[in-house]
C-alpha cells in the first residue's frame, strides 16, 4: 500500500478546493481509496490552525478539522518519541515543522506531497 504524508498547504488546498493544488496532488488524494493511506502529522494541524486564526486562509477551522476527521482515508500521525528521534537527525536547514513532517514521512517510508522546494531538496520521495 502506498502511503502519502500531506504537507500543510496540500491539505488546506485540498479541503478548500483551491486551484493551487497540483493536478498530481489532487489525483493522489482523490484516487487513494485505502483507509489510512493519507497521513497528516499533528504539526500540520497546528499549522492549519495558525493560518486560519491569522486570517491567511479563509475557512472555518472547525469545519476543516471535521472534514479531516470524517474522511477515513486520513490518519493523524502523532509527534511521538520515535518521530522526535527521527526529527533530531533531519537536516537543520529545514524549519522545525518541516523537519517533523519529513521525519514522519521517513518513519512511514511514505511519499511526501508538498510543493516546498526546500523539503524536496532533502527528501527525495517528495511529490508535487
Amino acid at each position: 500500500m502506498n502511503r502519502y504524508v500531506l504537507d500543510t498547504h496540500t491539505i488546506i488546498w485540498f479541503l478548500l478546493d483551491d486551484r493551487r493544488l497540483s493536478d498530481k496532488a489532487k489525483k493522489i488524494i482523490h484516487q487513494t481509496k485505502a483507509l489510512g493511506s493519507l497521513i497528516i502529522p499533528t504539526i500540520v494541524l497546528g499549522e492549519l490552525a495558525v493560518v486560519v486564526e491569522k486570517g491567511r486562509v479563509k475557512g472555518d477551522l472547525e469545519l476543516l478539522i471535521k472534514s479531516i476527521k470524517n474522511d477515513p482515508r486520513f490518519i493523524i500521525m502523532p509527534f511521538d518519541i520515535e518521530a522526535f528521534e527521527n526529527y533530531l537527525v533531519q537536516n537543520k536547514n529545514l524549519e522545525i515543522h518541516d523537519r517533523i513532517i519529513v521525519a514522519t514521512a521517513k518513519i512511514l517510508k511514505a511519499h511526501l506531497v508538498s510543493k516546498d522546494k526546500i523539503i524536496s531538496k532533502y527528501y527525495k520521495k517528495t511529490i508535487w
